[in-house]
């Protein structure tokens, strides 16, 4: 989350931002997460 906020912060997202984490499907010996940054145009609610 440390990251994420440092790359929208290069960016020039400040706090127009949303992060998702998610842990996509993966084989048994490759556990990774990703981090979608979702910014640059307005967000609505419920996000999507």
């Amino acid at each position: 989350m440390i990251a994420g906020k440092k790359c929208t912060t290069n960016l020039g997202l400040n706090n127009r931002f949303q992060m998702a984490v998610r842990c996509p499907p993966s084989g048994p010996s490759d556990y990774h997460i990703r981090l979608c940054i979702l910014g640059g145009h307005r967000l609505g609610q419920p996000p999507g």
